[in-house]
């Protein structure tokens, strides 16, 4: 039986381990290449698509530290990284993610970021100019003090590419962005500005919005459920098909000038 040689990935990519492996046609799904010696840390994944052709995926789970010079990863851990007031520019994250790194106060210009995982970190006063996002997402993370207008959108979004959840988003920007759908979940969101935005459809569900500021935004079937303290004016804002927890939507009222009654 013949056997090819077959990159993982673009070989000019930086990965856990950046290596060649071999592949024999026929594999079963979940079998390892006979060509590789087991790795601790390295799991092997093969799904036949053809008489002729299998896609090997690999997945790695070792950490793997930041280098100075690399323009790429994929599929790259960073774990416990120290990366404050880095200057960071023209790389590419792709699949990758960041598990407890402090990256406050650090600049990422003309950075991409695809499929990527923010977990326990501090994104505090990070700047993003130019720098692009597709399905991010962060969780339990300090994100304090962003100026998301900063970064660059794709003129045709049809969902959020960025979510948050558990985070802390204080102090944050938005202001004039059109991210449907976008997800900010259990948040503290103390003092963002949303105005002149469209988050159509999105989730602001159990978020603490104290002082946030909402001003010709499109929160068109938006769910509020079990968020508190927003000031949402419903003159001045569209909340067409919106969802707000019952006791909490007399809020909406207070800007109506008018007298609520037990």
């Amino acid at each position: 039986m013949s056997s090819r040689v077959c990159p993982a990935k673009s070989s000019n990519k930086a990965t856990a381990h950046n290596k060649w492996f071999q592949f024999v046609p026929g594999l079963r799904p979940s079998t390892r290449p006979p060509s590789a010696a087991a790795e601790p840390g390295v799991m092997w994944q093969a799904q036949p698509i053809s008489k002729i052709q299998l896609q090997i995926e690999l997945r790695y789970y070792d950490m793997n530290s930041f280098k100075e010079g690399e323009t790429e990863y994929y599929l790259v851990k960073f774990q416990d990284e120290d990366l404050k007031n880095k200057d960071i520019r023209y790389i590419e994250f792709d699949s990758c993610s960041f598990i407890n790194c402090d990256l406050s106060e650090s600049t990422f210009e003309k950075c991409k970021f695809i499929d990527c995982l923010f977990d326990k970190c501090n994104l505090s006063l990070v700047k993003i100019n130019y720098s692009r996002f597709l399905d991010v997402s962060f969780t339990n993370s300090k994100v304090i003090g962003v100026d998301w207008a900063k970064a660059t959108w794709s003129n045709i979004c049809p969902s959020s590419p960025i979510t948050f959840r558990k985070c802390i988003i204080n102090d944050s920007s938005f202001f004039g962005l059109e991210l449907p759908e976008i997800i900010i979940e259990e948040c503290k969101a103390h003092d963002v500005d949303f105005r002149e935005g469209s988050f159509r459809k999105g989730q602001f569900n159990y978020s603490d919005l104290t002082r946030s500021t909402f001003n010709n935004t499109n929160l068109t079937s938006a769910s509020f459920l079990e968020a508190s303290n927003y000031d949402i004016d419903i003159n001045f804002n569209n909340v067409k098909k919106a969802r707000f927890t019952r006791y909490e939507a007399t809020r909406l009222l207070e800007n109506l000038d008018i007298e609520l009654v037990d």
